[in-house]
């Protein structure tokens, strides 16, 4: 067998590993949706929108990102046990085949887990004496007892301190 086609060959081993970390990237990348309410998309133009004033009764701290399915975990590892074993010789293969699979589940389940952003649910008590919690991402809270508007469009509602321009 000719040795520079040989999978034992090291530029085929290299290869064997970006592609298997490209994969792997490239799959974790798909799973990233884009969470929480957002101000005026470019679709929204023109589109009316209702406003009722409230009163922010209470908050708490919440975090907006992907549920934990699992495919992060799945994706590295199966990346990782194929990277594992493309690099590892004779005997050694085995071992390196299971800690490149465990190595890349943990990897692909802390990339998964770090597209988080954060957030507060409020608790809003409108005029007419509803109370809704709605959640959004903000860096900072709106204060208790702060006068707001709640901006509704297409079926999801914005919270904005009275006076302010929507965020």
């Amino acid at each position: 067998m000719n040795p520079s086609i040989s999978f034992r060959s090291s530029a085929v081993k290299k290869t064997l590993v970006a592609l298997s970390l490209a994969v792997a990237a490239g799959s974790l990348a798909a799973c990233a949706e884009d969470y929480g309410p957002r101000p005026y998309p470019a679709y929204a133009a023109g589109v009316p929108s209702t406003v009722e004033h409230g009163v922010i009764v209470s908050y708490r701290p919440i975090e907006f990102g992907p549920g934990n399915n699992g495919a992060g975990a799945v994706v590295g590892g199966v990346a990782g046990g194929v990277a594992g074993n493309a690099l590892a010789h004779g005997r050694d293969r085995g071992l390196a085949t299971v800690a490149g699979a465990v190595g890349g589940a943990l990897l692909g389940n802390a990339v998964q887990n770090g597209d988080r952003h954060p957030g507060f649910a409020y608790m809003v008590r409108l005029r007419d004496g509803r109370e809704l919690e709605i959640p959004q991402p903000d860096a900072q809270p709106i204060p208790q007892g702060a006068p707001v508007d709640v901006i509704w469009q297409g079926g999801r509602a914005q919270v904005v301190p009275r006076g302010y321009p929507p965020r």
